[in-house]
């Protein structure tokens, strides 16, 4: 593939996972976060954002994409993006592997911007989101207009759970590209 970008599927619903395997048989990169459900006693993982499944494709690749069953349509980022929607997926890859509490909300950007300086959310960028006494650290993908959610106790400057938070300028964080600091 020639200078492959991420892409977001917009599937049918309940075909995440049928995507996700016609991909993989392709040998196409693609990532489906899944997330811890519970319903009616019986807990089963289920995809974090029903309807979407992201995956990394050049031009060429996009038409063999589009053609394979319950694909609607592909989302690309908006013109000069690719690298901040890249950047997202890994904040969103370093959330669901940390192994720290998370959940999908919708999208929201009306929050203090914060980076974590240290632990195992390093280098992820989001907005800090404090309503009544909870606290989380919200990373928005602006593709689906969709986020994810780490629930926390403390405040930037302070550490929650080995985390150190900075409030970092909001033009910093519209353009940010991949993390580069030690």
């Amino acid at each position: 593939m020639k200078n492959p970008q991420w892409v977001t599927l917009h599937v049918r619903p309940q075909f995440e996972r049928i995507i996700a395997h016609h991909l993989q048989k392709r040998n196409v990169e693609y990532y489906l976060p899944m997330c811890q459900t519970t319903h009616a006693g019986h807990e089963s993982k289920d995809p974090l954002f029903p309807g979407h499944v992201f995956c990394k494709c050049d031009t060429a690749m996009r038409a063999t994409i589009s053609g394979i069953p319950g694909v609607l349509a592909i989302i690309r980022p908006a013109n000069g993006m690719d690298a901040v929607f890249a950047k997202q997926i890994r904040d969103l890859q370093t959330i669901v592997n940390s192994g720290l509490e998370y959940k999908a909300l919708r999208f929201q950007t009306n929050s203090k911007p914060v980076i974590v300086a240290s632990g195992a959310l390093r280098g992820v960028r989001g907005f800090f989101v404090k309503s009544g006494q909870e606290s989380k650290i919200v990373v928005g993908l602006d593709s689906i207009r969709r986020a994810v959610a780490v629930p926390m106790n403390h405040t930037p400057g302070d550490c929650f759970q080995g985390e150190v938070l900075r409030f970092i300028p909001a033009k910093t964080l519209a353009t940010a590209g991949p993390e580069t600091s030690s």
